[in-house]
């Protein structure tokens, strides 16, 4: 059946199912929040900065209404409301701006009162303003939105005819344009996150059954894979990605609304159940600002909608490291980058292409590499990740090098080498090509961080005086620059 006749239906027989919590003593629980000014389901979420905001919706109707919630000082404050009214609509954030996308401007819970929305609004935070985009090119609600590289993915949803479709339409953000691909199967209802430079389609209904689907999507490659399905088919959950895993939260399974939250970690592959929400919930929305996963208000019936919230205290990611250099040497390449806040320690991955697929080369615990296994004349390409307890960060930006063995000057002749030290002083030396290539090399390595601190240099007979012999000692730190002025040995 679809949205209009499941949810009707499930009215009339409404059973509203708390699962217990199974929790281990390392695990924490969900516990109530700070409440919104009021109640509303289906509606969006977005964080910006820290705050979150909280998007028309539903009560006894479709609503406009925007509030943030900062949650440092634990307050509620309103904003400018939407243009259009509406529930059952798409979110994401690109750029620091929030995208709403269709949706229902009516009762979206029995589409009645309104119609499906084609429309597409953008809020600017910092001037409180919404602006009208393209409009989306097929009207519908009860879909889903991510944002991803600066384009936003919509998922399904329901059209004009109250069927679910399986469209997939992408926004580009930059220029207002849409493009269409095709999912797998019709889905309204679904959620989804962005995790390891995927997109996952979680949940949701075809119409006549509630899902427990886990789709992963390419959208580099436009490619679909299936994953491992949830244990507990629904639709109308929210979803969360956190220390390398994905949280399914809430939501309507098989005519009854559930309390059940799932977790998949992508590095055993496998869903788990718990810790589980107090109230069973569908049609709320969650958000992550600060180690904390906050599930904002929701349906407890599909007539009764509750302004309460609760929160699951989890580990975090590290941030992703950043301002990684990769600087070249002789049959090496030196890497370093700022630390990542949070981190233990850091993954190094390189590739011959750039932008990968990269191969994990070692694990450090500080902020720099020095990669000896490499060969002189390829280009090497570089992230680096880090790593906590609770996963892994995304990659850094990519560096790149390509290591040179040293310049090589003919061993027969001289020349003069000319060494500026950073007091200004200059030393001048009269030295064989063999010696002036020998500086040379200790100098690169000792810049690629390796080497001794300093190099000796024999006088031989130049000003030798009345010693056995006479040696300079140059330290690197010292240096400041250095010329070298070849000339002929008369014959």
């Amino acid at each position: 059946m679809n949205k209009l006749t499941s949810v009707l239906f499930s009215v009339l027989i409404l059973m509203v199912v708390i699962v217990p919590n199974s929790v281990s003593a390392s695990q924490s629980s969900w516990v109530y929040s700070d409440e919104m000014t009021s109640s509303r389901a289906a509606f969006g979420v977005a964080t910006v900065n820290g705050n979150i905001y909280l998007i028309g919706g539903q009560n006894s109707s479709a609503l406009n209404k925007v509030e943030i919630y900062n949650s440092n000082t634990k307050k509620w404050t309103t904003k400018a409301s939407m243009t259009t009214a509406r529930a059952a609509f798409g979110t994401a954030v690109v750029n620091g701006k929030i995208y709403t996308i269709g949706g229902y401007s009516g009762d979206a819970v029995n589409l009645s009162g309104g119609s499906h929305l084609s429309t597409v609004e953008e809020y600017d935070p910092i001037n409180d303003v919404w602006t009208t985009k393209a409009s989306l090119p097929v009207a519908r609600s009860w879909t889903n939105a991510v944002a991803y590289k600066g384009k936003i993915y919509v998922f399904g949803g329901l059209t004009a005819s109250s069927n679910a479709t399986n469209i997939l339409d992408i926004y580009d953000t930059t220029n207002d344009t849409w493009s269409s691909e095709t999912m797998p199967m019709a889905l309204h209802s679904p959620s989804s996150v962005v995790a390891n430079d995927k997109i996952y389609l979680i949940g949701g209904d075809t119409g006549y059954h509630q899902q427990n689907t886990f789709w992963e999507y390419d959208p580099t490659t436009n490619t679909w894979d299936q994953k491992l399905s949830m244990n507990t088919p629904r639709d109308s959950l929210s979803t969360i990605y956190s220390g390398g895993k994905i949280y399914a939260i809430g939501g309507i399974s098989g005519g009854s609304i559930t309390n059940v939250v799932e977790q998949y970690d992508f590095k055993t592959d496998t869903w788990t159940t718990g810790p589980n929400l107090n109230l069973p919930r569908w049609g709320s929305e969650a958000a992550l600002v600060g180690g904390k996963i906050t599930v904002f208000g929701g349906g407890t019936t599909f007539s009764n909608f509750t302004l309460t919230s609760e929160t699951l205290t989890v580990n975090e990611t590290p941030a992703s490291p950043f301002h990684l250099v990769a600087t070249p040497g002789d049959s090496m390449n030196k890497l370093t980058w700022e630390s990542a806040t949070g981190s233990t320690s850091y993954t190094v991955k390189r590739s011959t292409s750039p932008g990968g697929p990269y191969t994990d080369i070692t694990s450090v615990t500080g902020n720099s590499y020095i990669d000896n296994s490499v060969t002189n004349g390829t280009t090497y390409y570089y992230v680096i990740t880090a790593t906590n307890t609770a996963g892994e960060s995304a990659n850094s930006n990519e560096a790149s090098a390509t290591p040179q063995g040293p310049f090589e000057q003919p061993e027969t002749g001289r020349a003069i080498l000319v060494v500026t030290l950073n007091t200004g002083l200059e030393k001048e030396f009269d030295l064989s090509m063999e010696e002036i290539n020998s500086f040379i090399s200790w100098y690169e390595v000792r810049a690629a961080g390796t080497g001794t601190a300093s190099f000796t240099i024999d006088k031989h007979d130049n000003n030798k005086g009345p010693f056995k012999s006479r040696k300079d000692y140059l330290v690197f730190d010292k240096i400041l620059t250095f010329e070298v002025n070849e000339y002929e040995v008369a014959e």
